[in-house]
């Protein structure tokens, strides 16, 4: 019973990685800034700034969407990797709408 306890706690922890490089780094937080070329997210006092790439993915509310779905305010989660200097975005989740006035 142990062992099938232990495996099952395996399998979870493997398939929660699953698709994320052990080099990446994954952060939630709310956006702070956007440009052309990078968004910056800040999760309590850190902030982090992350730059595009060609191949980064972008999903709003669970749906495919493109960069220019990224918006101050927003609650999000990053998936980035460190690439020449610069931590570089792999997946970028929007889990809420921006909260902010326009």
């Amino acid at each position: 019973m142990k062992k099938a306890l232990c495996l099952s706690i395996l399998l979870v922890l493997a398939a929660s990685v699953a698709g994320v490089s052990s080099d990446s780094v994954r952060i939630r937080g709310t956006i702070i800034n956007v440009s052309d070329f990078s968004i910056e997210i800040k999760k309590g006092r850190t902030e982090v700034e992350l730059y595009w790439a060609d191949d980064s993915k972008v999903s709003l509310l669970g749906t495919a969407a493109d960069r220019g779905a990224a918006a101050i305010c927003q609650k999000v989660e990053a998936v980035y990797a460190e690439k020449d200097g610069k931590s570089v975005i792999v997946s970028l989740d929007i889990l809420q709408e921006s909260y902010c006035t326009k």
